[in-house]
C-alpha cells in the first residue's frame, strides 16, 4: 500500500465578540477545547467585552458529532491520526486569523492576549513556536505546553508575556501529578510563570476570568 498526501483548500471560520470598528486597547485570541464550537465558547468571554476589548475565537478545523450520527456537533484540532498534518493545517490556519484581525482591525498599538483551554492550551503553543507569535500574555486554561514543543524557542516567544497557568481544584483531567510535571518541565528551562489554582473543574470560570484580566491590564 502507498500513501500519498496533497494539499487541499478547506475553510475555516472564526467569530468575533466586541466592536471591530474600535480604538482597540486589548486583543483576545481564544482557542476551544476538544468537543466544543467556536461561537459557544466565545460565549465564556462576554464578561471581557468592552468598547476597547475584541475577542477571537478560531474554530478547530474537525467537526464531528458528539454522539452517533446526529445532534450535537463539536470541533478538533487534531487527533493521533496524521497528527503532523493536522498540526501544519491548524497552525496555517491560525496565522491566517490572526493575520486577517492585524489587517482589518488593527488601529492602533494594543494588547495581544493568547488564550487555549484544554486540547486548545497545546494549539496555541504549538502555533507560537512555529509561527515566532510574540503575544503580551499567554494563559495556558486547563491544559499544558505539549511535551513535544521545543522549550528554547517557546521561552524566547514568550520572554516579554506574561505567562499564566490557570486550573481548577476539581478539574478532573488534571491531577496533582500533572501540575507537578507542568511545573518541573518549565523550572528546568527557567521560564517565568504565574499559576492560578481556583474552586472549580475543567471550565473556564467568569470570575477568574475577571481577576486574570485584572492584572493584564496592570502590565
Amino acid at each position: 500500500m502507498i500513501k500519498k498526501e496533497i494539499e487541499t483548500k478547506k475553510s475555516g471560520r472564526y467569530f468575533l465578540l466586541g466592536n471591530p470598528a474600535c480604538n482597540l486597547k486589548s486583543l483576545w485570541l481564544v482557542c476551544h477545547g476538544y468537543g466544543q464550537l467556536a461561537d459557544s465558547f466565545i460565549k465564556n468571554f462576554e464578561v471581557l467585552d468592552k468598547e476597547d476589548t475584541l475577542i477571537a475565537a478560531p474554530e478547530g478545523l474537525h467537526r464531528f458529532y458528539l454522539k452517533g450520527f446526529s445532534g450535537g456537533i463539536g470541533a478538533s484540532w487534531m487527533t493521533k491520526e496524521e497528527r503532523e498534518s493536522d498540526i501544519n493545517d491548524h497552525t496555517f490556519f491560525l496565522s491566517g486569523v490572526y493575520k486577517d484581525i492585524m489587517e482589518n482591525f488593527n488601529t492602533g498599538k494594543f494588547m495581544v492576549n493568547l488564550l487555549g483551554f484544554s486540547q486548545g492550551t497545546a494549539t496555541i503553543c504549538r502555533w507560537i513556536v512555529r509561527k515566532n507569535i510574540k503575544p503580551d500574555n499567554l494563559i495556558l486554561w486547563g491544559g499544558r505546553v505539549p511535551p513535544d514543543i521545543d522549550y528554547p524557542k517557546f521561552k524566547q516567544s514568550i520572554s516579554n508575556a506574561k505567562f499564566f497557568l490557570v486550573v481548577g481544584e476539581k478539574d478532573k483531567y488534571i491531577d496533582e501529578e500533572k501540575i507537578k510535571n507542568e511545573e518541573e518541565a518549565l523550572n528546568k528551562f527557567e521560564i517565568p510563570y504565574m499559576l492560578i489554582r481556583y474552586k472549580g473543574g475543567h471550565e473556564i470560570s467568569k470570575d477568574v476570568l475577571i481577576k486574570l484580566n485584572k492584572l493584564l491590564e496592570k502590565k
